[in-house]
């Protein structure tokens, strides 16, 4: 038990510290469904649908994500999002209403208006 603690904490550390010191990185791969917009599935990278690559609101939401992780941790905004959704989902939410009530999501959704600094973002 203690040493999965270790563990944990340790794999934890060592995301922070990498979203804290690595450049943001976006993609818009070829096998991203067209129906998504964008995702940031992990600390640095973000991926971003081929017809949402222009739109710098979409990209905004998904860097916010990254702000997120900086400031709670990788595994602790994974760990808040679970808990989040599985607290919508007994609450009755389904679908977008679900998607909206996250906290955390409205957060990235209030950011996406702001300007971003492509400069921290290298597009491939």
């Amino acid at each position: 038990m203690i040493t999965s603690l270790i563990i944990f904490a340790a794999v934890n550390i060592i995301l922070w510290i990498w979203v804290a010191v690595v450049p943001t990185f976006a993609f818009s791969p070829k096998w991203f469904p067209e129906s998504a917009r964008g995702m940031a599935p992990f600390p640095g990278i973000v991926l971003v649908g081929l017809n949402w690559r222009k739109d710098e609101s979409v990209l905004a939401h998904e860097l916010h994500h990254q702000v997120q992780m900086k400031r709670y941790s990788p595994l602790g905004v994974a760990i808040l999002l679970g808990w989040q959704y599985i607290v919508g989902i007994i609450r009755g939410k389904r679908g977008r209403a679900l998607y909206r009530s996250i906290p955390l999501e409205a957060e990235a959704f209030e950011n996406m208006d702001k300007p971003i600094t492509r400069k921290y973002v290298k597009f491939y």
